[in-house]
C-alpha cells in the first residue's frame, strides 16, 4: 500500500502547489461574505504574509519526490500516507471552495488540519525533522 500511495502523494502535492494557478481570482473574503459580516476585523494579515506559501509548496513537492524516490517502499512511511493524501486533496480543493464560501472554506481548513495531524503523528521519527515537518505543512 505504501508504494501505491507514494506517486498519488506526489501528484496531489503538485496539484496543491499549483492550485493558486487555476484559481487566481481568489484574493480573500469580502466582509459581507460571512454569516456575521466582519466590517472591522480585529486581525487581518498583510498581503505579503501569504508569500510563505511559496516555500511551503516548494518543500512539499521536494518531500513528495523524496518519498517516491527514496522511501516508496519504506514501511515507516506507509502509516502516514493515507492521511497525508487526504490533507493534500482537501488543500487542492480549498481555493476553489474558498472563492465560493468562507464557511465551507473554514470547514475544509479543520478537515485538512485533522488529517494533517493524523499524518504528523503517524510519521516516522527516524527521518530528518525538516523533511517531515515541511512535508506535512500542507
Amino acid at each position: 500500500m505504501s508504494k501505491s500511495l507514494a506517486f498519488p502523494i506526489l501528484v496531489a502535492s503538485m496539484a496543491f502547489a499549483g492550485s493558486p494557478l487555476w484559481v487566481p481570482e481568489f484574493g480573500g473574503f469580502e466582509p459581507d461574505q460571512f454569516p456575521i459580516p466582519q466590517q472591522n476585523a480585529a486581525v487581518q494579515p498583510a498581503g505579503y504574509a501569504f508569500a510563505i506559501w511559496g516555500p511551503i509548496f516548494t518543500w512539499l513537492v521536494i518531500a513528495a519526490v523524496y518519498g517516491l524516490w527514496k522511501r516508496a517502499t519504506a514501511s515507516t512511511w506507509s502509516a502516514m500516507r493515507p492521511a497525508l493524501l487526504v490533507s493534500l486533496a482537501i488543500g487542492t480543493a480549498w481555493l476553489s471552495v474558498a472563492s465560493l464560501s468562507p464557511v465551507w472554506a473554514g470547514i475544509l481548513i479543520w478537515l485538512m488540519l485533522i488529517s494533517y495531524l493524523v499524518a504528523l503523528f503517524r510519521s516516522p521519527d527516524d527521518e530528518p525533522v525538516g523533511l517531515l515537518v515541511f512535508m506535512q505543512v500542507g
